[in-house]
């Protein structure tokens, strides 16, 4: 019964991106439900949701202890909402409690759950001591992310800039006035007066070898070689192993609280 649960419910494909979202936002709440097709039939399904749209409220005796989950309700979560609510409801979930509010809070706006827990789960990599979430890891992706952004306007600054410019000496008083200085059409210019030509552009490399040298540093911290990044050819099988080693010793610590996460998913289902 339970692998046809997990074969409805597409858990197969809904996991490796539950691992990818995990591993980028450190903290996602996923919570496995039953939803009505356009046919009628229930069916399981899993919603995975991104800090962006939740909060998770600490127990205040305990503040790593997992007190209640708050949604946001421009996501999209069937059953739970109705679809007609305002953009800034929210939804939230205790051990004993489900509440949907749109800024008042009222008897009515409380109902009694009997899951016995909260039916979804908080899967957080490497919390910070007494926090349930860790807000600080990934940090330099961002900046790196600002970083690469702006070297890369700075390119497309310098290149649409990057003319060549001519200048003139001497005595202009006879010249023609209003030529165009157009590479296919020939510019006069009176007897004693010359024209040189200045280059105005700069080496823009800088920018690209900058560049470059923010997104090894930051995937070096994240266990990716440069030349893994690249995707640059090596001699042999071992080499590309060597390479990925730092990658694997990463992607084994994760697979405690990744096992953990998934013995609570078969339990919630």
């Amino acid at each position: 019964a339970y692998q046809e649960v997990q074969r409805i419910s597409r858990q197969d494909e809904v996991m490796p991106r539950i691992n990818r979202m995990a591993v980028l936002h450190r903290a996602l709440a996923i919570g496995p439900r039953m939803r009505q097709s356009p046919t009628g039939v229930w069916e399981p399904t899993i919603d995975v949701v991104t800090p962006a749209k939740f909060h998770a409220i600490r127990d205040p005796l305990d503040p790593s202890v997992l007190a209640a989950l708050v949604f946001e309700n421009d996501y999209s979560l069937a059953g739970i909402a109705a679809p007609d609510a305002p953009r800034w409801t929210i939804v939230g979930w205790t051990e004993t409690m489900f509440m949907t509010s749109d800024g008042v809070i009222n008897e009515s706006s409380i109902v009694p759950h009997d899951h016995g827990r909260i039916p979804w789960l908080l899967l957080t990599l490497d919390p910070p001591d007494g926090r349930l979430i860790d807000e600080d890891t990934g940090e330099d992706l961002v900046a790196a992310q600002k970083a690469i952004w702006f070297l890369n306007v700075l390119h497309l600054k310098e290149s649409k800039s990057a003319t060549k410019q001519m200048i003139t000496k001497g005595d202009l008083s006879t010249a023609v006035r209003g030529q165009p200085l157009d590479t296919e059409t020939d510019s006069n210019l009176p007897e004693g007066t010359t024209a040189d030509v200045v280059d105005r552009s700069m080496d823009v490399s800088i920018f690209t070898a900058g560049a470059e040298y923010i997104a090894d540093a930051v995937g070096a911290n994240y266990g990716l070689a440069p030349s893994v990044r690249k995707g640059h050819s090596v001699d042999s099988a071992d080499a590309r192993e060597l390479q990925r080693l730092p990658l694997r010793e990463l992607r084994l610590q994760q697979h405690i609280p990744f096992r953990q996460f998934e013995r609570e998913l078969a339990e919630v289902q």
